[in-house]
């Protein structure tokens, strides 16, 4: 709305007007406001110094904790399989040995054809186990391929150390939704996640593989390992870099601006009790905070509690006193 602006609590009133009363001065043609150490006080003004960053341009990719309970099924299933697999080999092998006594048996008239027959018999029922359960397990890792890929596949397979981070709860996965136009190429390894999103800051984060079943208009699917517990399927807000040249600049909190005919405004501290407006020139906003490349200098100071007050002071200071007379 034009002419809004965040208004805060007088800071004087006039029983102490002589002790309390806001300084208008300028600096360098622009207004400073100027407290008193008691307005200081009282307003509880706090600022912050700016440090320089690199802004890499960020495209967002929205993505969820998935639920690994059935890709523990699935691990459970391929372990019983292996171990009935085992079993077979073994009962197999020692039909085979018995097969081929008994034919040398048979030929020297100690076994019966018959017999023989039966011992041979036997072996088949074996290799047509054995031959069922490997079916079996080639089936099912078909679906987990089908389902998560090739690669979490044979980490299940050889029992892989991402696999042991994930069921026992020290990892998560997470899929990511990438836009088509960014599928596939270098972005994908520079995902970061919202730390704001997760309350956490520095939160390892490493790409696993392209996800076969998630492919939609909207982007493709691509599996991430976060070196966290998070809930399950809960939605999480991530970010893709691409550009790496980068820019230089600082980073502005929201809690620093204040809207003045729809325009952003900061208050830089001049000096301990010395403040004044500057305007924010920004098009780029990432987890609640603005990246500004010009205006602002690394270590100048910016209010971050009571920029709201510091703009209702100045404009209550250049009010016209009335005359009683």
């Amino acid at each position: 709305m034009a002419g809004l602006f965040y208004a805060g609590a007088a800071l004087s009133n006039d029983n102490d007007a002589s002790e309390s009363a806001t300084t208008i001065t300028y600096i360098n043609g622009q207004i400073a406001v100027k407290l008193t150490d008691q307005q200081l006080k009282l307003a509880a003004i706090h600022s912050i110094a700016l440090e320089t960053t690199t802004l890499h341009q960020k495209i967002p990719a929205y993505g969820r904790v998935v639920d690994i309970n059935p890709l523990f099924q699935h691990h459970a299933k391929l372990q019983a399989l292996g171990v009935q697999i085992t079993s077979a080999k073994h009962q197999q092998q020692l039909a085979s040995i018995a097969e081929q006594r008994a034919r040398q048996l048979t030929t020297e008239g100690i076994y019966s054809t018959y017999k023989s027959q039966q011992i041979h018999h036997k072996l088949l029922q074996h290799q047509a186990e054995l031959k069922s359960l490997k079916l079996q397990k080639q089936n099912l890792l078909s679906v987990i391929r089908h389902q998560w890929g090739q690669v979490i596949t044979e980490d299940l397979v050889n029992n892989q150390e991402l696999i042991k981070h994930l069921f026992d709860s020290r990892h998560s996965l997470l899929l990511v939704t990438v836009p088509v136009d960014f599928a596939g190429s270098r972005a994908l390894q520079t995902l970061t996640i919202d730390a704001d999103n997760l309350h956490q800051t520095n939160l390892p984060i490493e790409y696993v593989s392209p996800s076969p079943l998630n492919t939609t208009v909207n982007g493709i699917g691509y599996f991430y390992i976060a070196h966290t517990t998070l809930p399950v399927n809960r939605r999480i807000n991530t970010w893709l870099t691409i550009d790496h040249s980068g820019k230089q600049g600082v980073w502005i909190p929201d809690n620093a601006v204040v809207w003045l005919n729809n325009r952003p405004w900061v208050y830089v501290q001049l000096d301990d009790n010395l403040f004044q407006r500057r305007l924010m020139n920004s098009d780029y906003r990432q987890m609640q905070q603005w990246f500004v490349s010009n205006r602002f200098k690394t270590g100048e100071r910016v209010v971050v509690t009571g920029p709201a007050t510091l703009l209702s002071e100045e404009f209550r200071s250049q009010i016209p006193e009335e005359d009683d007379d």
